[in-house]
């Protein structure tokens, strides 16, 4: 099977991030034919029981996200480099 090439560099942090999301749903949607090791498991059990502890230390996703294209943002001020959005 032949996959079109995509160049990275050409999508803007914006894009990026969508299309990180798009590969993230798709492994969700098939989440049955992934297995975890054991110590991954116990890892996702110890910071669930982290969460029922003090669940108001969650951070929603959107809260994350916005942070991350704020430093992004920051970084190319700093460096003269244009926003890639």
């Amino acid at each position: 099977m032949v996959y079109p090439s995509l160049d990275l560099e050409r999508l803007t942090v914006a894009e990026r991030l969508q299309l990180i999301e798009q590969v993230w749903d798709s492994l969700r949607q098939r989440a049955d034919v992934l297995t975890l090791s054991a110590d991954e498991y116990a890892l996702i059990e110890a910071r669930r029981a982290e969460h029922r502890a003090e669940p108001t230390s969650a951070v929603e996703w959107e809260s994350v996200r916005a942070e991350l294209l704020r430093d992004q943002d920051a970084d190319d001020a700093r460096t003269d480099a244009p926003t890639r959005r």
